[in-house]
């Protein structure tokens, strides 16, 4: 593994330790799973729709949770007592109700060319990017996309973020008489960072459905010159027969005109 590999891998425990099995299970394992067996139109199938039952059930999942992060978050800020807690408390959990939010607001056949077309929602094709955006695939193998990666997990980190700064609050919270005194300019600057964080919140979601809506396109895409080139090569394989039909009777009626001079 090189350097830049083990970076990354790091990268990715510490930025996803808190549901660091969930991403395993409903989306690293499926999409390398996928990448493995694409070869296979068979295998394809099965592995999409048990993909789509896995992302189904984290959905659901991803839901309840977050719904009761935001609840448990908006319930703190009716106590008497949070007003005098720590300003850091307060901080996290406006932060934890913004990652809710966003967690609640998600950017939401047997054909064998269709059966392709919906691996690119999952993987890349292999190639520079300047090929990519030409529409020119060096080879037809797909491979692990992060980007996309990134998409399909967006929600759970969302949520998993959400529990994580409620929790954290509330353990300031409960530390608050050990923690000293409150002064005003902490308190807004814990407001200004909480709307920090919203903002980025809604940054990262604009990003997440940008993310999508390309995933969407080159699905389009990949599928309208599929449907082009099947129209282009049936014309061609037909197009002889057409001429020579075309043909037939002219030469049917030079005959009769010769043999009636």
């Amino acid at each position: 593994m090189t350097l830049v590999s083990q970076i990354k891998s790091a990268t990715l425990f510490a930025c996803s330790f808190t549901y660091f099995g969930a991403l395993l299970h409903y989306t690293l394992e499926p999409i390398a799973e996928l990448e493995r067996c694409q070869s296979s139109v068979e295998e394809t199938q099965i592995l999409l729709q048990n993909i789509r039952v896995l992302k189904i059930e984290e959905l659901e999942l991803v839901k309840k949770a977050a719904a009761l992060s935001a609840a448990a978050a908006i319930g703190t800020f009716s106590w008497p007592s949070a007003t005098s807690a720590y300003w850091l408390s307060e901080l996290f959990w406006y932060a934890g109700l913004w990652f809710s939010i966003f967690a609640l607001d998600l950017p939401e056949t047997d054909d064998k060319a269709l059966c392709r077309a919906l691996l690119r929602l999952f993987l890349r094709p292999q190639g520079d990017q300047s090929d990519l955006e030409k529409g020119r695939h060096t080879t037809q193998h797909l491979v692990f996309d992060w980007k996309l990666a990134f998409l399909w997990q967006y929600p759970m980190m969302m949520m998993s973020y959400s529990w994580v700064c409620f929790l954290l609050g509330y353990a300031i919270y409960l530390l608050s008489p050990l923690l000293p005194t409150n002064d005003p300019k902490p308190r807004v600057a814990s407001e200004i960072t909480a709307l920090g964080i919203g903002a980025l919140a809604a940054l990262n979601f604009q990003a997440n459905s940008w993310l999508s809506r390309r995933a969407i396109r080159a699905l389009k895409e990949d599928q309208e010159r599929y449907v082009a080139k099947e129209s282009k090569t049936r014309n061609e394989k037909f197009a002889p027969n057409v001429d020579d039909a075309s043909k037939q009777p002219l030469d049917q009626t030079g005959s009769s005109d010769t043999s009636a001079s």
